[in-house]
C-alpha cells in the first residue's frame, strides 16, 4: 500500500470515528468535575418532585378518609332526623283519627234501659244494637286503620289492633256482643281518650328527641370546622402556637363529646314509656331507629368522631414534637 493511500484511510477514519472517540474520552476526563453539579440539579429536582406527590398523596389518603367519615357521621343524623320526622307524622295522623273516632262513639245514641250489667234474660236481640256495633267497627277501620302507613306499622288486622288498643274484654263486646250499652260506650270513650294521651306523650318523646339529635349535629358542624384547620397537609404549614392552640382545641371538643355519650346513655331510659303498642323493644332510639344500620345513630356518629378527633391529637402532637 502506497504512503498516499496509507494517509487517505488515516485521514478517512479520524473523520468518522476519531471524533466520537475523541468526545467520548473527553467526556470521561470531565465527567468528574461536571457531573456532581448537573447530577445533583437533576436529583434535587426529582426529589422535590416525588416529595411532592408523596406529599399531595398522603393527604389526599388522609383527607379522603377523613370526608369518607364525615359523610358516614352526616348520614347517620341525616336519617335518624328522617326517622323522627315519618315517625312524628304517623303519630299525628293516628292521634288526629282517634279523636275523630271518639267523637262518632260519642254521639252514638244508646236505647234505653241497655246495660250489659242486668242478669235479665235477653229475648231477643235489637237490629239496632247489633248494627250500632258494626258500625263501631266500620268507623274504627274507616278513621284508625286508615291512617297510611297502619299496616307496616302494625301488621295486623282489626281483631288484633282493636284488642291492643282497648283490651281484650271489650274487644269481645264489640265484636261478638248483642247489646250496645251505655257502659260499653263510656269505656270505648275513656279508652280512646287514654290511647290518644299515649300519642301525645310519644309526640313530646319525638320532640325532645329530635332536639337531642339537632345538638348532636350542631356539635358536629363545629368540630368539622377544626378537623378542617387541622388537616394532614395544613399541620405542615402551622406555626407553633396555631399547633398548640389545635391541640387545646381537640381537648376540648373530646370533652364535650365525651358529655355528649354520657347525656345520650342517661337518655336510652328516658322514653321508653311510650312503646306500649309500637314495639317490644327495650329502648326508645331502639324502636324509633329499627329500620337503620345502627339502632343509637348519634352514638355511633359521636364514637365515630371521637375516633376521628384522637387521630387528629396524635397528628398535632407528633408535628409539635417534630418542631424541637
Amino acid at each position: 500500500m502506497s504512503v498516499e493511500r496509507i494517509q487517505r484511510v488515516i485521514r478517512s477514519f479520524g473523520s468518522t470515528r476519531l471524533l466520537p472517540v475523541a468526545g467520548m474520552c473527553l467526556s470521561v476526563l470531565l465527567f468528574p468535575k461536571v457531573a456532581p453539579m448537573w447530577v445533583l440539579h437533576v436529583l434535587g429536582g426529582i426529589t422535590g418532585f416525588l416529595n411532592a406527590i408523596a406529599s399531595n398523596l398522603l393527604w389526599e389518603l388522609a383527607n379522603r378518609e377523613w370526608l369518607a367519615g364525615a359523610a358516614v357521621v352526616g348520614g347517620y343524623i341525616r336519617e335518624a332526623l328522617g326517622e323522627i320526622e315519618a315517625e312524628r307524622e304517623f303519630t299525628e295522623a293516628e292521634r288526629d283519627a282517634l279523636e275523630v273516632f271518639a267523637a262518632d262513639v260519642r254521639a252514638m245514641t244508646v236505647h234505653r234501659g241497655a246495660n250489659v250489667n242486668t242478669n235479665a234474660p235477653v229475648l231477643s236481640v235489637r237490629a239496632n244494637d247489633t248494627e250500632q256495633l258494626a258500625q263501631i267497627r266500620t268507623r274504627y277501620r274507616e278513621t284508625v286503620m286508615s291512617v297510611p302507613n297502619y299496616d307496616e306499622m302494625y301488621d295486623s288486622g282489626f281483631d288484633r289492633s282493636f284488642a291492643a288498643e282497648f283490651g281484650d274484654d271489650l274487644a269481645a263486646v264489640v265484636e261478638g256482643g248483642t247489646q250496645f250499652s251505655r257502659p260499653v260506650r263510656q269505656l270505648l270513650v275513656t279508652q280512646t281518650s287514654t290511647s290518644i294521651e299515649e300519642r301525645e306523650r310519644h309526640l313530646d318523646a319525638l320532640t325532645v328527641e329530635r332536639s337531642s339529635v339537632e345538638s348532636a349535629r350542631r356539635h358536629l358542624e363545629e368540630t368539622d370546622r377544626l378537623l378542617e384547620r387541622t388537616e394532614p397537609r395544613r399541620l405542615i404549614h402551622s406555626s407553633f402556637e396555631e399547633l398548640l392552640e389545635y391541640d387545646r382545641d381537640i381537648r376540648a371538643a373530646t370533652e364535650s363529646y365525651q358529655q355528649l355519650l354520657e347525656a345520650r346513655q342517661r337518655e336510652l331510659h328516658a322514653n321508653s314509656r311510650s312503646l306500649r303498642r309500637r314495639s317490644k323493644r327495650t329502648f326508645f332510639q331502639e324502636y324509633l331507629y329499627q329500620a337503620l344500620d345502627t339502632p343509637f345513630p348519634v352514638l355511633a356518629a359521636t364514637l365515630d368522631r371521637l375516633r376521628t378527633l384522637g387521630d387528629r391529637q396524635r397528628a398535632v402532637v407528633d408535628s409539635i414534637a417534630r418542631r424541637y
